[in-house]
């Protein structure tokens, strides 16, 4: 080891005096009467060498293995695209169903293994990692802006490449994400509606192939939810009649085991939802058709909320988190129902007001939603995020001050969901479409009755 000895004592070192190293003391501390250390011993001083061959060159083979084989060491990932898999797989690992992106469709945990292929699913997970980050740490949301603003440059190059169902797919599923982090940012309402017209166009562009994939179905029923949900409550959203004309209608036997966990519930495919906004448009002409549509739902929908309860006694029950995912998801889609519902027995209302069961039934399906809100406040705050639309509607048509002040409660409870709108605005544009669909009905009637 490179060093230089010296066998001064520690009296004279310290004060940087000449030591004769006498043994076993020094003149000098025998003169001043001191106690002497260490003098005649031999001491090195130690000092930082670089290695003689700062060249790292191959590695040597003897050195790794006996059998001269060498050994490599993989490189980690080190590009944007497995950086932000990484991250995007740590946002999916968390385990507290109330603050998983799954609990909004098991289908995100497919979008790694998808990224590589697609510059919008990369830019847009990428925007999803520093939105939940914001979003559970309350850290600024400089980043997640700026991630943001990046993903719609991306998204608008690839929208214009777009040829393929699979390339359309992951656009939509990007957009979805872009949905998702809008929410958690708290971005405002105007841009979330940006995106859902943005859905719209690349549904009716897409083409009219059967979907094979898991993923594939996932991401457009989930696409058409927010589509059909957006156009039901504001009438400037409307979808191309030509799309209506060519999906036909899915039904099928209903279920002999309602205890089962299922998602096939036939008055939730978007095939049979998809004409319900162009009825909405001229309920006196769609008068049957939005009937029937409504019997259908309100028949359907006690046996989706004990499938909703059944998987809510298990969750409370196991605490396993793939259940309590069902079950947010379930009964999320149990409040989308109800909601669907709900408009339809409020148009069925001003088309027939002598249908004095519609307004029993009015009563019932907002205490289906106000037990489904208690439900779900179990997983807040991700899975309550849905409930607003809800919330408001039962709200615009509680037939009386008392559960009209109820509601308001209840609302009051949820306002950490509102991100970017405030209850009041919301519940004003379900107020405002009402008003529109009455006028409606009012035009479309009142010559039948002078006629009469």
């Amino acid at each position: 080891m490179p060093g230089a000895s010296k066998r001064s004592c520690e009296a004279c070192r310290k004060r940087k005096k000449k030591c004769d190293e006498k043994q076993p003391v020094c003149s000098r501390c025998e003169r001043l009467g001191i106690q002497c250390l260490g003098s005649g011993e031999k001491r090195y001083t130690f000092r930082y060498a670089l290695p003689s061959n700062t060249n790292s060159g191959s590695f040597k083979r003897d050195a790794w293995s006996q059998n001269g084989q060498a050994v490599r060491v993989s490189r980690p990932p080190c590009n944007e695209v497995s950086r932000i898999g990484s991250r995007l797989v740590s946002v999916l690992s968390v385990t507290d169903p109330g603050y998983s992106i799954l609990s909004f469709g098991s289908f995100f945990g497919e979008v790694p293994r998808r990224m590589e292929h697609s510059l919008a699913l990369t830019a847009a997970s990428k925007v999803l990692t520093s939105s939940t980050s914001t979003y559970y740490t309350g850290a600024p949301s400089l980043q997640a802006y700026m991630d943001y603003g990046k993903a719609l440059q991306v998204l608008r190059g690839d929208v214009a490449s777009a040829s393929t169902v699979s390339h359309y797919i992951n656009i939509i599923c990007a957009i979805g994400l872009l949905c998702l982090s809008h929410n958690l940012i708290g971005g405002q309402r105007a841009e979330y509606e940006v995106h859902v017209r943005g859905l719209l166009y690349l549904l009716v562009r897409m083409p009219n192939v059967e979907l094979k994939t898991d993923f594939e179905k996932q991401g457009i029923t989930i696409a058409w939810s927010l589509v059909i949900g957006e156009c039901i409550m504001d009438p400037t959203i409307k979808i191309d009649q030509r799309l209506v004309d060519r999906q036909k209608r899915r039904f099928g036997p209903v279920a002999a085991d309602p205890a089962g966990f299922t998602t096939e519930f036939y008055s939730l495919r978007w095939e049979n939802l998809i004409p319900l906004p162009a009825q909405l448009h001229d309920p006196v002409l769609y008068h049957g058709a939005i009937a029937a549509t409504y019997k259908d739902m309100y028949y359907e929908s006690p046996r989706l909320i004990t499938i909703a309860k059944q998987l809510y006694g298990a969750a409370n029950m196991t605490g396993a988190q793939e259940v309590s995912l069902q079950y947010i998801l379930c009964d999320t889609g149990n409040v989308e129902l109800l909601s669907m519902s709900l408009v339809l027995n409020t148009t069925l209302q001003m088309l027939d007001p002598s249908r004095k069961t519609l307004a029993k039934e009015a009563l019932k399906l907002i205490s289906e939603i106000m037990e489904t809100s208690a439900r779900l406040d179990r997983f807040k705050p991700l899975g309550t995020a849905r409930l607003p639309n809800a919330l408001c509607l039962a709200w615009v048509v509680a037939p009386t001050a008392k559960l009209k002040e109820t509601m308001r409660e209840i609302l009051e409870e949820h306002i950490p969901d509102f991100r970017g709108v405030t209850w009041e605005d919301l519940a004003g544009r379900y107020e405002r479409r009402f008003r529109t669909i009455r006028a409606l009905v009012r035009e479309r009637q009142l010559p039948l009755r002078v006629i009469g």
